[in-house]
């Protein structure tokens, strides 16, 4: 009888320890991919805050050319964010449009700022600041956002990722460029045919 259990024993131990192993890697994976989907189902659901987490994740992502350990020890350049690819920029964009119903999204954002090239710092602090009162980004970030439909126009998704994407989370002097510099890509992209 014990020569039948024992078997049995180790099988069930090893179906045990493989599902353990399972879900320790998909959690592990999950922690480190983000999808299209996993946005649209956020945004889908109404839940912003997620959405915007996804957005943030998923900027930086696609800018970092899938490096995510570079991010962290490196950050992520200002010419990341001029290059960024136009495919993935309008779907993220397009995402945000469809399901806050043209309230939030980075077109929304970049008609408010309304960056140009070779604009002077004191003139982007000034365009950033006025873009901030705006939609409503007090303080100093991380700010205090309005996770629903009633923030007010343009107010997600946030502009996070700009300090995610610092070499270490610490400030350089080109991060207040980056921001430009994605809103500017959504505003070159919109205008090509893809």
């Amino acid at each position: 009888m014990r020569q039948r259990i024992l078997p049995v024993i180790f099988i069930a131990i090893a179906l045990l320890l493989s599902i353990l192993a399972l879900f320790t890697y998909s959690k592990w994976l999950s922690a480190r991919s983000v999808t299209y989907q996993q946005l649209e189902a956020s945004l889908a659901a109404g839940r912003w805050k997620e959405a915007d987490r996804i957005t943030a994740k998923l900027i930086l992502v696609k800018a970092s050319g899938g490096d995510l350990n570079g991010i962290l020890s490196d950050g992520v350049g200002y010419s990341k964010f001029t290059e960024f690819p136009c495919k993935d920029l309008l779907a993220i964009d397009k995402l945000w449009l469809k399901y806050s119903k043209n309230r939030f999204g980075l077109s929304v954002q970049e008609a408010i700022l309304q960056p140009k090239l070779q604009e002077t710092d004191e003139i982007i602090l000034a365009k950033q600041d006025k873009l901030r009162e705006q939609v409503g980004w007090s303080g100093v970030p991380p700010y205090t956002l309005n996770f629903s439909l009633q923030a007010p126009k343009g107010h997600l998704p946030s502009d996070s990722w700009v300090f995610d994407a610092a070499p270490a989370h610490t400030i350089d002097g080109m991060d207040i460029y980056k921001f430009d510099a994605l809103l500017l890509r959504t505003k070159e992209c919109s205008l090509k045919k893809f």
